[in-house]
């Protein structure tokens, strides 16, 4: 698969070809990522942005921090605010730049490490089409949110092939400059933090494979220079958040035991090449999941055993063992978040190491030993990616239109009473509707922005298709009972942790019985069904039998 050689080839391609795919990149991402470019706002977009309106930065102390530190992100909100406004247009194009040019920066970074020709550029190219296509990156370019992972792994790719480039020429100038995307990459997100281990590991790949050219002293002091910019994070992290770890805290981040670990592998390792599966095997996957993880993660152990026994009698191997251990590193940060089997939700999460995954998946593709074997698995490779991507690409944009519906309905028919709805759509098959947002969509967007409007929610729903049907049928108006019932089979109702001190409920997930514990009198009781908000509806009295 791959020689070491002591002679440096020209692992960089020309600056034609560069124009030339750059294009071909350019055209097959605004095909692909078309249904995002024409969505709105979704559940924390409300959030960020009203911050902003209200003269303070997402993602910081000052503002809704919500214990994380990525200023970084806030600022980029800021600058879009102040092009943008609440045009969602401008946000979601940045969201597709960004994810343009990281594939292009895949396809750079595939030239600096793995070996290949560079007349034939198959594995750049190929690594940098499967990045752009993969079917696990709708999240994180669909949701403006998800620019968390976009602008992170943008800054740490600068940085990896800064490093690359700077061993591998040699070029201490490039060497030392990787670490300013460095200090970006972790003031974006935390979850760069991997990246000093990733550095590690490509160093050694680059030396086992007799593509070392930098100086020991000159590595050395970059090595140290990254400590420092390391040490100076964390001291600006700790003085912002009064802690170190800060988001969900210490139970979250660093919450690690055999099954949840399992778990996440066996998920983490399906998710990043293939779609999810259909909901009708949620049933079969739940009772069986933690037996089915423990077998993926032996299998897991065993296939990296065999790896470095491979690439320990033959150096061709290598490449292969260096991409498998890459992907996880690139993980460990996140590896205790949980993704699922049947939707898209947290696939964000999987951004940084699918780098690595695409990587693998154009160095396998270039073992094969013809070219037609080739081109044909990886056309079929980009289709596959390219469909599932399509269609989670519209259930983001469905799943904005939603939340546009719900301002836009509850702003038309409120007045200056105080709002109950029902079932907050809080989810579609996995694309965040309004998890959080709602008030501030309500006080500063939509047609006719209410600032003052105050809502409660009674329970959040997860929808599987956009036109789910509810109904509410108020059953008596003397003891204000309500019956609210989900239509659609797959429909599911969860309720709010403010329900109890507001009504009280005798049903299921599918069909709930409530009354106030309160008449019912300043406040307008809403629901959402097939996009449209409406009032109750009441039985029809009965006949009395003197008037027959």
């Amino acid at each position: 698969m791959d020689n070491p050689s002591t002679e440096e080839p020209s692992f960089l391609p020309g600056r034609s070809h560069c124009f030339f795919w750059g294009g071909v990149f350019t055209l097959l991402g605004i095909v692909l990522f078309l249904p995002p470019l024409f969505s709105y706002f979704s559940s924390d977009d409300f959030l960020h942005l009203s911050t902003i309106m209200n003269g303070a930065l997402p993602f910081a102390p000052t503002g809704n921090g919500l214990g994380f530190y990525r200023p970084i992100i806030g600022w980029s909100l800021w600058l879009e605010y102040q092009l943008w406004g609440l045009h969602p247009f401008g946000y979601h194009a940045s969201n597709v730049l960004m994810h343009l040019l990281n594939s292009m920066l895949v396809a750079i970074l595939a030239a600096l490490l793995l070996p290949a020709e560079r007349k034939n550029p198959f594995v750049a190219v190929g690594a940098g089409l499967i990045f752009l296509t993969m079917a696990c990156h709708a999240e994180p370019v669909s949701w403006i949110s998800g620019r968390t992972d976009l602008l992170a792994t943008f800054f740490a790719l600068l940085s990896l092939c800064a490093l690359a480039y700077g061993i591998r020429k040699p070029s201490p100038r490039m060497l030392f400059a990787s670490l300013v995307p460095f200090g970006l990459a972790l003031l974006s997100k935390e979850s760069t933090i991997a990246l000093p281990i990733l550095v590690l590991a490509i160093a050694v790949y680059l030396r086992s494979m007799d593509r070392w050219r930098v100086s020991r002293s000159c590595w050395l002091t970059a090595l140290a220079l990254g400590v420092l910019v390391l040490c100076g994070y964390f001291a600006i992290r700790y003085w912002n958040l009064g802690s170190f770890v800060g988001g969900y805290g210490v139970r979250g981040h660093l919450r690690f035991h055999q099954d949840l670990l399992a778990q996440a592998m066996s998920r983490f390792a399906w998710r990043v090449y293939c779609p999810p599966l259909p909901q009708w095997t949620e049933g079969i996957l739940e009772p069986h999941g933690r037996r089915l993880a423990d077998i993926v993660t032996i299998l897991f152990f065993l296939h990296g055993l065999a790896w470095s026994w491979l690439a320990w009698k033959s150096p061709a191997r290598r490449t292969g063992l260096f991409l498998y251990g890459a992907f996880w590193i690139a993980l460990l940060p996140v590896i205790n978040i949980r993704i699922y089997w049947t939707n898209s939700e947290s696939e964000r999460f999987l951004y940084l190491a699918s780098l690595f995954a695409a990587l693998g998946a154009a160095w396998a593709i270039n073992a094969l030993p013809k070219a037609s074997w080739r081109l044909t698995v990886l056309l079929l490779l980009l289709s596959m990616q390219a469909f599932f991507l399509t269609q989670s690409n519209l259930r983001w944009r469905d799943a904005s239109f939603i939340a546009r519906d719900i301002v836009e309905g509850i702003q038309r028919v409120s007045g200056d009473e105080a709002i109950i709805l029902t079932n907050k759509p809080d989810s579609l098959d996995g694309a965040i509707v309004f998890r959080t947002g709602l008030p501030e969509a309500l006080h500063f967007f939509g047609p006719t922005p209410k600032p003052s409007l105050s809502v409660e929610v009674l329970f959040a729903t997860t929808l599987y298709q956009r036109n789910s049907t509810f109904t509410l049928v108020e059953e008596s108006v003397d003891t204000s009972t309500f019956q609210l019932t989900a239509t659609d089979p797959d429909s599911v109702m969860v309720e709010e942790d403010s329900l109890d001190s507001i009504v009280t409920v005798d049903g299921n997930e599918r069909r709930a019985t409530f009354h106030f514990r309160i008449p019912l009198r300043d406040q307008k009781l809403l629901y959402y069904t097939d996009g449209e908000i409406r009032g109750p509806s009441r039985p029809p009295n009965p006949i009395d039998p003197t008037e027959r």
